[in-house]
């Protein structure tokens, strides 16, 4: 198979993301700077943490060129994702490959599009305001939109890096929360929501640019053992 060829265990889990160098670096680099901002911001008090909410805000401002800046960046890593993934489906259908992993990549796809549209359109906040869809409930069936797949796919991803996704995982709800919450002040909940939500973001982009250059790898060199591979030559 052209995925990895045995389950990820804890250990497996834990040295790939020592010797994943994306992993560690980008990761490590956004997070000195949430933690300097989140420093930063107690303390000065309001006026830095109205700053803070600024880099997380949408608009954009000519007094201040960094309005959103975080949020076009995370806004980034998810078209990159979603893009990869189409790519991915579309270069596989027309190559001899197991269906279950076509539907396993065009899932992927369609998920993130979805999530994709919710950051971009504010799918979210547009079903509370004139439908009165609490966000709780949006949430909600993202969350088992998100264990149905995991469900359905469990053995395709217990084969690869998984704890990615986990991670990511554990970001959003903690994002998620934060929003739901309502946490006062600005700085401090902005990293909480749009902060761990970024972070969240940065993962999942990693991990489906991982599996999906591997997949292609080994779709056009099936005799050949790739680079991330850590099971037997395909």
């Amino acid at each position: 198979m052209f995925f990895l060829s045995k389950t990820f265990g804890i250990r497996e889990s834990i040295l790939f993301l020592r010797t994943s160098l994306p992993f560690s670096l980008l990761n490590l680099f956004f997070l000195s700077i949430f933690m300097f901002l989140g420093i930063y911001a107690k303390l000065g008090g309001g006026k830095r943490g109205y700053i803070i909410n600024t880099l997380f805000s949408d608009f954009f401002s000519d007094t201040f060129p960094f309005y959103g800046l975080f949020t076009g960046i995370s806004d980034f890593f998810w078209c990159v994702a979603v893009g990869i993934c189409w790519f991915t489906y579309l270069f596989l259908r027309s190559h001899k490959v197991r269906s279950i992993y076509k539907r396993f990549i065009l899932s992927s796809a369609i998920l993130l599009t979805i999530f994709l549209a919710d950051d971009l359109f504010r799918l979210t906040l547009i079903l509370k305001v004139f439908l009165s869809v609490p966000k709780l409930i949006s949430y909600l069936t993202y969350g088992i939109s998100v264990v149905a797949y995991g469900w359905i796919y469990r053995k395709i991803l217990l084969s690869t890096p998984y704890i990615l996704l986990l991670i990511a995982l554990v970001l959003l709800i903690i994002s998620g929360i934060s929003d739901v919450a309502k946490l006062p002040g600005k700085g401090t909940p902005a990293l909480l929501e749009d902060g761990t939500k970024m972070l969240a973001i940065l993962n999942v982009c990693i991990y489906y640019w991982g599996i999906c250059e591997q997949t292609l790898f080994r779709v056009m060199y099936p005799k050949s053992e790739h680079r991330l591979s850590t099971g037997k030559k395909a």
